[in-house]
């Protein structure tokens, strides 16, 4: 179970390390296309991978080769991002996004829901795809399958398996929400039904869990389908063939797969167009950026401003686009005991905090002073608030105005003249940044100790337990949204211990309209997200842009690194090799 839980945050948190930034870079070429040529097949493309995977193919996360192998029901559509200069630029498709209008059909053709006539349920329907056929991987279970043609029995089974197997990280987390059961309608349809209260969430969580699988496979191995790769049997782009512990994945092109090219030049082409690729373990990012430099790796995500700046020195035909935003966790809180279940205290913290002298000084000033409860993406803009909107608030504004005199007042006002001691839980890579507010914060009375969890694994402990008094700890993306599960759940994921009726009251009228106006929620989620900035529930940290690069030989590419809700590296089936003018450039 500890494991199961630590694999979902890392799963978060390596997500959340290539989040976007709406800024861009690089040679651009006319129009904004990345090239007018017909794309060419063959070639293939190295990568890199921060650790080796944990696999678990029926985990939210998942693991990056088995999101290549294996699909959903419904996903991000390609055609909706740049797409090569081709697509509609609705979203650069920089991070994990989930927007209705933003996802397609994959397995399902077509799919919707519709909500009871007394208005308290909600039914899920969808219609499979036709003449799609598994993968025919070199391996005992992919004989076991032999390539047959994916059925509807294939896709109830693979939409129940989170919600029903002990071992799926939905069935534990979510033990309210294991009453669903999806059932086929019809020889090539199925529905399934939820509380209205849940439908929004459950079928985010159960749709993005149902990567789609032979059940037989499953029957043969039990759970060990779904964490041995070399049972991995799925209808994705890719197969996994290799795999060597602490070295490399390599993945080859599924001969059997279905999708063609959506938009410019190629479409209409069958996908995917490069042979196969290879996952070469880089754990140290020195290593890895040193890969790219000389052309071993074809792309790299997530890097830092002054990474990006070096590698343009020595690497200068290099491409960029700024794809993702990083930040040290911020500081969440027991509210529901003293002395932080006063907000004196709580805004106390936060002006004593000098937040424009970390941004400038560490991060040249490029990063988003706010960014909680929702930082900044593209297409989720309402949720977003800063300190330059309109309507962001005098209190907001204050509140991040350094202050340590009108902290001591607030301090005193609370009670605690001189001020307290106080304990933040942290992992050891955030030492550095919280020893600078440990020497802000003492200049108005707040003894900070700093309590370093020995590894991840206890620090998630920590969280799930709640034994902490103040911790730093991701939070979920915007893509989660409108699960909200950062202030109007009971448990650890509302890390502050949020519990207010109004807030509660709000956030279910939000996720109560997404259901039938997703944009519309946002607009009426933001005077939530103002209050509780307001209210300083979360101490944040300022998040910075990061940035995607690769060589110009890989065509069709424009940074992006997640097409969908955590549809990791899903940009590989859609990208082409140019031979020609990588063996020109000497590569």
């Amino acid at each position: 179970m500890a494991k199961k839980i630590v694999w979902l945050v890392v799963s978060c948190l390596m997500v959340l390390s290539l989040i976007i930034a709406s800024c861009g870079g690089g040679d651009e070429e006319e129009e904004g296309k990345t090239g007018s040529e017909k794309p060419v097949s063959g070639g293939t493309i190295t990568l890199a991978l921060i650790a080796d995977p944990r696999w678990d193919l029926i985990s939210f996360g998942g693991t990056w080769p088995q999101e290549q192998a294996h699909q959903r029901m419904y996903d991000g559509n390609w055609a909706k991002g740049p797409a090569g200069g081709y697509g509609e630029g609705l979203t650069d498709w920089g991070q994990s996004t989930r927007i209705p209008e933003f996802d397609t059909g994959y397995l399902a053709s077509d799919y919707g829901w519709e909500v009871s006539p007394d208005g308290t349920e909600v039914t899920s329907w969808f219609t499979i795809r036709e003449g799609i056929h598994f993968a025919s991987p070199d391996t005992e279970a992919g004989r076991l399958v032999g390539g047959r043609e994916m059925t509807v029995d294939d896709c109830v089974d693979s939409w129940n398996r989170p919600i029903k197997d002990e071992n799926a990280q939905n069935w534990q987390l979510y033990p309210n929400v294991r009453y669903p059961t999806a059932v086929k309608t019809g020889p090539n349809t199925f529905e399934v039904t939820h509380n209205y209260e849940d439908h929004i969430d459950a079928t985010m969580r159960e749709n993005l869990c149902a990567r789609v699988m032979a059940p037989e496979v499953w029957n043969a191995y039990g759970y060990e389908s779904a964490t041995e790769w070399r049972h991995s049997v799925g209808t994705g782009p890719f197969m996994i063939t290799d795999y060597v512990e602490g070295n490399t994945v390599t993945l080859t092109k599924n001969s059997n797969y279905w999708m063609t090219n959506l938009v410019g030049p190629g479409k209409g082409d069958q996908l995917p167009y490069i042979d196969g690729f290879k996952y070469i373990i880089m754990t140290d990012a020195s290593t890895r950026q040193a890969a790219l430099r000389t052309g071993q790796l074809d792309q790299m995500g997530g890097m830092y401003e002054e990474d990006k700046d070096t590698m343009l020195t020595t690497a200068r035909d290099i491409k960029w686009e700024a794809r993702g935003q990083w930040g040290i966790t911020p500081i969440f809180m027991k509210t529901d005991q003293a002395p932080y279940n006063d907000i004196n205290v709580r805004q106390a913290m936060t002006m004593a905090t000098d937040f424009n002298e970390i941004n400038e000084g560490l991060y040249n000033g490029l990063g988003d002073i706010i960014s909680w409860p929702y930082f900044r993406v593209q297409g989720y803009e309402p949720l977003f608030v800063s300190l330059d909107d309109p309507d962001c608030t005098d209190q907001i504004k204050e509140l991040f105005t350094y202050n340590p005199e009108k902290a001591k007042q607030l301090l005193a006002d609370a009670g605690y003249p001189t001020g307290f001691k106080a304990i933040l839980t942290l992992t050891q890579d955030a030492v550095d940044y919280y020893s600078i507010i440990k020497d802000m914060w003492e200049k108005v009375g707040i003894e900070l100790e700093l309590d370093i969890s020995p590894d991840f694994g206890a620090h998630i402990g920590r969280a799930f337990s709640i034994t902490y008094e103040l911790i730093s700890i991701g939070t979920s993306p915007n893509s989660s949204y409108p699960e909200q599960s950062l202030y109007a759940v009971r448990n650890w994921v509302n890390a502050s211990l949020i519990n207010e009726p109004y807030v509660d009251e709000k956030a279910k009228e939000v996720k109560s309209l997404a259901i039938t106006d997703f944009y519309a929620s946002m607009e009426l989620c933001r005077p939530l997200c103002i209050y509780l900035i307001e209210k300083a529930y979360c101490i944040p940290t300022p998040r910075v842009p990061t940035y995607s690069m690769w060589w110009p030989w890989l065509k069709n590419y424009s940074g992006e690194t997640s097409i969908g809700y955590w549809g990791t590296d899903h940009w590989t089936q859609w990208i082409w090799v140019d031979q020609d003018l990588k063996a020109s450039m000497g590569y």
